[in-house]
């Protein structure tokens, strides 16, 4: 595992801890009080306590008390019993337990899954004493987080179509991107404009030009306005314009722009 630096967290990587320098990053974290139940094992406030309910083994009331533990109370409590035989975490069914608990830790909190799918540094455990990073274990829960990662990003894609303004797509978000009508605060953020659009309908700049000078304004788009466009309601955006289908237009380029730069949340229709 690279040796990460804290500092840069959230620029280079995202730390799964406790003491994670994001939101994110500490709500993944297993201590965490987010209550889940599953079929077969039942409540539990925090995967912690779900972890070592199943690898230690205890008396019926110390069982029972890890059901309502979280953070380092889970872990300190969980370390005083003894080890299981029927379970341990390299133990490939405990490591699906583990699974179907995150996932539905993200089921049940979309706004962090939300963030989650929008992310892309790559996804990391280590522990920090004293200012000494030290490389976490189990890095096979990282590796599942990163699965549920992959999982959101392939099944919740926007698909990105265009179409001229008189023609609404049904079952979509149609999105007027135009300098002249838009009206939205993410169509008035993508539309090219009044000089770029004049200046090509009286010839005074060529499609280059053109493509150039509106990448350059896709270039300053800000992340939330990103994120904004992919959490749309309907997986379908439709980009809206006066332009005909078979004329260059600047959809053409966003559509472009947006597959190529943010490929984990848009795909072309």
């Amino acid at each position: 595992m690279p040796l990460w630096n804290p500092e840069e967290e959230g620029k280079t990587h995202l730390n799964i801890y406790s003491q994670s320098r994001l939101s994110l990053g500490r709500w993944m974290s297993n201590w965490t009080n987010d209550p889940i139940d599953l079929e077969g094992t039942g409540k539990f406030l925090s995967i912690e306590g779900l972890w070592y309910y199943l690898t230690r083994e205890g008396t019926e009331e110390e069982q029972e008390k890890l059901r309502y533990l979280t953070g380092f109370a889970a872990k300190e409590f969980g370390r005083k019993l003894p080890h299981s035989d029927l379970f341990s975490p390299n133990d490939k069914h405990f490591q699906q337990v583990i699974h179907a608990a995150i996932r539905q830790r993200l089921d049940n909190s979309p706004e962090y899954a939300n963030v989650l799918r929008f992310s892309t540094v790559p996804l990391t455990h280590y522990y920090v004493f004293n200012g000494v990073v030290r490389e976490g274990s189990y890095q096979w829960v990282v590796d599942l987080w990163k699965e549920e990662r992959q999982r959101l990003q392939q099944t919740n894609l926007q698909l990105l179509t265009r179409s001229h303004l008189s023609k609404t797509r049904e079952q979509a978000t149609n999105i007027d991107v135009t300098i002249k009508s838009a009206v939205s605060s993410i169509g008035k953020a993508f539309a090219p404009t009044w000089e770029i659009v004049m200046g090509h309908k009286e010839h005074r700049i060529t499609d280059e030009e053109y493509t150039e000078q509106y990448l350059a304004i896709l270039s300053k788009i800000s992340r939330q306005t990103i994120f904004d466009l992919a959490n749309t309601n309907l997986l379908n955006i439709n980009f809206q314009c006066y332009c005909n289908d078979e004329q260059f237009c600047h959809t053409y380029l966003l559509i472009d722009w947006l597959v190529a730069n943010y490929p984990h949340l848009f795909t072309k229709g």
